[in-house]
């Protein structure tokens, strides 16, 4: 679960990096 939770989490956080950012 932590493994496909991290997988998800870094795909999402180089996908929305910027949008993360900006969001932030």
């Amino acid at each position: 679960m932590i493994k496909f939770n991290q997988l998800k989490v870094h795909q999402f956080h180089q996908r929305g990096l910027k949008n993360r950012e900006g969001a932030n």
